[in-house]
């Protein structure tokens, strides 16, 4: 069941939230997801100085835990707010199975978009690598934590990240004021806005990254689409900070 298919069975649809429902319920969403993790990071790096907890925050193992632990904080604060409005879960955040046409799209879109990320950061003089990226490979290299790091960043981030910015936010706001258009933008300024661990070229490249994928949410209309793609790119990121780091070595 694909979300033209929902629609055509609902005559009278449901209204989802609009925009300040939508904004309220994905902060708190966020929100919710830092309380959760403060006590437990907390309770991880007991005894830590300063020096050690920034370079555990930035490393493999704080980056599994607060990835990992995001994922049901998210679901949870989403699912309540899902359950208030009376829809079904899968229904509110799109999440159908792509038809295969659209999954050679979401394939060629990366086959497109990958290079181009390269290419842009190559011709602006910035590290196609970001430096967060290898030292999370090699911080996870020495503790031989980095799969379970690898394993969030392509699965658990992906899956949070779209079902709350490309699925949850998308559908309140593309039927409010805003319409598709401040569907499509203001949830990658949010998702940018994020990650702050990167430089700002970084991040303007995410936000273009986020716009794109949210397109992708409107014409196919489905978010798991969009969760693959994401998982695609951060796979990428993954293997190239191993490439790198190991012909660093080998050299």
């Amino acid at each position: 069941m694909n979300e033209s298919n929902f629609a055509a069975t609902n005559s009278a649809p449901r209204e989802p939230w609009l925009f300040w429902g939508t904004i309220g319920w994905g902060l708190l969403a966020i929100v919710f997801w830092q309380v959760l993790i403060i006590p437990v990071i907390a309770y991880m790096i007991g005894g830590m100085d300063q020096a050690e907890f920034e370079k555990y925050a930035r490393g493999a193992d704080g980056i599994a835990v607060t990835l990992w632990l995001a994922v049901p904080a998210h679901l949870a604060v989403l699912a309540w707010a899902i359950r208030i409005k009376r829809w079904g879960f899968a229904d509110y955040l799109a999440l159908y199975m792509p038809s295969r046409f659209y999954l050679f799209v979401g394939l060629a879109i990366l086959a497109i978009l990958l290079p181009l990320g390269d290419l842009t950061s190559w011709l602006a003089g910035r590290p196609i690598i970001p430096d967060f990226m290898i030292n999370i490979y090699r911080s996870g290299r020495e503790t031989g934590t980095f799969w379970i790091a690898a394993t969030a960043i392509v699965i658990a981030a992906p899956i949070f990240e779209e079902v709350l910015f490309r699925g949850f936010m998308f559908r309140g706001l593309s039927v409010s004021r805003l319409g598709i258009t401040g569907a499509i933008v203001v949830p990658s300024l949010i998702w940018a806005a994020m990650h702050i661990q990167y430089e700002l070229f970084n991040i303007v490249q995410i936000f273009v990254i986020g716009c794109v994928f949210a397109w992708v949410r409107w014409v196919s209309g489905t978010t798991l689409l969009t969760v693959f793609m994401h998982m695609g790119v951060n796979a990428a990121a993954v293997i190239q900070a191993v490439w790198w780091v190991e012909s660093s070595v080998a050299g």
